[in-house]
């Protein structure tokens, strides 16, 4: 590889692949042809793989690069769980693009460190599961919404199945504080028919979640706010009579973002007997146990005027 020079024209060849390719959902392929082209072709634009990358036949360009042994059968098995993985997050795109949003937007930039530790980490995923993981980051990264940090993709990388279970069966006792918040609240026994206790400490293990937190709640307001919520109740604050400081486990950046990808479970009878134990727990605290009715745009939690 030319180094730096392909770095440069990195986006440049992602963008004459993208307006090559036959319409798709999304700019993912062209993406993936663009890196094929500047790790293995050296930015050679002039050369026929290319000619076959632009018009979608990647595969294709893949052999023709194996015969001429310029790509190794080891780089043919990652650069074929990527072609998987980006068919995939094009599926992702697909299902969560707003109509009125540009497909295939020719001013993106993307960053190729990032996508070479995405392709080198990612390359070694064939189960489909696993695949579907990092689907979705490369969608969200693709499409601009969301951006995943190198520490995510160096811990997914060593996520075992096992590992994503555990994730997703934490996820019915997860309270969010607010929307860059999440946490679980630490006095609560969660080793259940729901999970077991070795799935949290794998967690801890992890740096999904880190260790204890302490959030300090000064003493009565005028008007109630809200205390935290869950996805379909929330506790409201009312009074306290004094200052108080509850001890939680908050999520990492890392736990914040894969919790973003993970299908989430939800038990609602979980969540309405977490919250009630929460309450009983604190009774010094006035606490209301409302159904939430709707999260606004601003972030606002909009809550059914009864309380359980």
């Amino acid at each position: 590889m030319e180094g730096y020079e392909t770095v440069e024209n990195f986006n440049e060849i992602i963008n004459v692949v993208n307006k090559a390719m036959p319409l798709v959902q999304s700019g993912i392929p062209a993406l993936v042809g663009g890196f094929v082209t500047a790790m293995f072709l050296r930015g050679n634009t002039e050369r026929v793989e290319f000619e076959k990358i632009k018009a979608g036949k990647i595969g294709e360009a893949l052999d023709d690069l194996v015969k001429s042994r310029e790509l190794t059968l080891t780089e043919l098995v990652k650069c074929k769980n990527i072609l998987d993985i980006a068919k995939l997050a094009d599926e992702e795109f697909a299902k969560n693009i707003d109509e009125n949003e540009q497909l295939n937007d020719q001013e993106k930039i993307f960053d190729f460190d990032w996508f070479l530790r995405f392709f080198e980490s990612a390359g070694c995923i064939s189960d489909k599961d696993m695949q579907l993981l990092w689907a979705r980051i490369l969608a969200g990264e693709t499409g601009g919404k969301k951006h995943f940090s190198l520490r995510t993709i160096e811990t997914l990388k060593n996520f075992s199945k096992e590992d994503c279970v555990a994730l997703q069966n934490i996820t019915p006792f997860i309270i969010y504080i607010s929307k860059d918040f999440q946490c679980l609240w630490d006095d609560i026994d969660y080793s259940s028919q729901y999970m077991k206790k070795d799935e949290l400490l794998t967690l801890y293990d992890l740096d999904i979640i880190s260790t204890n937190y302490n959030i300090i709640r000064p003493t009565k307001e005028e008007s109630p706010r809200n205390f935290m919520s869950m996805n379909e109740f929330g506790l409201v604050e009312h009074s306290c009579e004094h200052d108080y400081k509850v001890t939680v486990s908050a999520f990492t950046l890392v736990g914040r973002e894969l919790l973003s990808i993970v299908n989430r479970k939800t038990n609602h009878q979980i969540e309405l007997d977490l919250l009630r134990k929460i309450k009983q727990n604190y009774p010094k605290l006035d606490l209301r146990i409302h159904k939430i009715v709707e999260y606004t745009s601003e972030g606002e939690v909009i809550y059914d005027s009864e309380f359980l």
